[in-house]
């Protein structure tokens, strides 16, 4: 910000400042407050189109000492914010509150640019997306798949559905991955659960191609394998079929 000052009763006063960027005159007064100017600073948008369109460097050590030039990449930041976010199950705005800007323009990067929560809501689809295809092509030559799936909680009190694919590759090792987390947002039956598992199933192909089905021993699995079992028959056939799936529904966690 540029001070603007003003000769008042033969005194230079300030009365104003300008914004460095887009150039918008704003009020500061000396005995005023300045919030509205931190806040012009962190929302200005030809700030942020400098900021985006240039990459600072920086000189660093590394850990053997040598000098390396470090540059400051926003797609990077952005991406990396969304694996944060991911792991540690944050909330999207947190890139919104002041304390975190605080923290990252004082500890690691001044010049660090401001992403709002739909920004980082369209980086987390596109990330998501990008690592599932990269996961659907493993499966394109898979021939079956044995599947697993469990009902955990978030930090936010919301219940999920986990499906996880176990299956051997080219090189005869076990390989797995997990292939879906749906939101479980109605009543925890077994016809809903089962409505979430194909889903995942139709999302990779592989709704025909599924050897086994492991559960622990909730009584709505009943109806999960239940609903289930049709799907499963183009595979392995209708009387194994039921009695693989119903056999794994029954038993227990510790013995998977």
């Amino acid at each position: 910000m540029e001070e603007v000052k003003e000769l008042q009763d033969g005194k230079l006063v300030r009365v104003g400042a300008i914004c460095n960027f887009c150039k918008t005159r704003l009020s500061a007064s000396s005995n005023g407050g300045t919030g509205h100017l931190r806040r012009h600073i962190l929302s200005c948008k030809k700030k942020a189109v400098a900021g985006s369109s240039s990459s600072q460097s920086h000189l660093h050590f590394d850990s053997a000492g040598n000098v390396q030039r470090f540059v400051y990449k926003p797609m990077v930041a952005r991406t990396e914010l969304v694996c944060l976010i991911a792991r540690l199950d944050l909330p999207l705005n947190i890139s919104e509150q002041l304390a975190w800007g605080d923290y990252i323009r004082i500890a690691f990067y001044p010049d660090c640019t401001h992403v709002s929560r739909q920004t980082t809501t369209r980086d987390a689809d596109t990330y998501f997306d990008a690592k599932q295809s990269v996961v659907k092509k493993i499966f394109e030559q898979c021939t079956c798949v044995c599947l697993t799936s469990d009902i955990w909680s978030g930090n936010s009190k919301e219940d999920y559905l986990c499906v996880v694919f176990h299956f051997v590759t080219d090189d005869w090792e076990l390989g797995k991955r997990i292939v879906g987390m749906k939101l479980i947002d109605c009543s925890h039956n077994g016809v809903n659960i089962a409505e979430r598992i194909l889903q995942v199933l139709s999302e990779y192909g592989m709704v025909d191609k599924v050897l086994s089905i492991t559960l622990d021993n909730a009584s709505a699995n009943v109806v999960i394998v239940r609903e289930l079992t049709p799907h499963l028959v183009p595979y392995v056939g209708s009387a194994n079929a039921t009695s693989n799936a119903s056999t794994n529904a029954s038993r227990n966690d510790s013995d998977v």
